[in-house]
């Protein structure tokens, strides 16, 4: 027993160093929460089924996805144009290292997961309930899955821009 708490103890401790204190979580919890998401509703579905209110209910939940998700790609578009106007000591520092392309990507992340959910909040919008389909239970599994991705990808570019925001205001030229 002593032997399998050793291996346990030392893959955390090899998980904590490789993986969260070098910016591998960092890089990938949103898809980490949105498959974690995708495998609990695929169990629950599995259990209970898919959830089955009416038309009207799903048609406005899938509606205001599809705005909110909408907005999100304007905020992230706005937040890029800032980050290409922001000339401060922090940001020219990370135009000129690799965090840059980090931040890129975090972005086109945001961005690329707010077509998804719109997409998908557009498919379910024309479907009606009840889900036996599996297609539409696919549809109820990628839409719940993509909204936690799309947080998570708000989230961490929130984090980020309001820290350097924060700590770092813009110098007078």
């Amino acid at each position: 027993m002593e032997y399998i708490g050793g291996r346990i103890q030392q893959f955390l401790s090899l998980l904590l160093d490789e993986f969260v204190l070098n910016r591998g979580f960092e890089r990938y919890y949103p898809y980490y929460w949105a498959f974690a998401t995708c495998v609990a509703m695929v169990i629950v579905t599995w259990l209970i089924g898919t959830p089955q209110p009416n038309k009207a209910i799903y048609g406005m939940a899938f509606i205001a996805t599809f705005t909110t998700a909408g907005i999100s790609v304007g905020f992230l578009g706005t937040t890029t144009s800032v980050l290409i106007g922001l000339n401060s000591k922090t940001m020219r520092s990370i135009r000129n290292s690799s965090a840059i392309n980090d931040l890129i990507a975090y972005l086109r992340d945001g961005i690329m997961g707010s077509f998804l959910v719109m997409a998908i909040a557009f498919l379910g919008f024309f479907m009606t309930p009840p889900f036996d389909d599996r297609l539409e239970k696919a549809v109820v599994i990628a839409w719940f899955s993509g909204l936690v991705f799309l947080l998570a990808a708000l989230y961490r570019i929130a984090y980020i821009l309001l820290g350097l925001v924060a700590e770092h205001p813009v110098e007078e030229n």
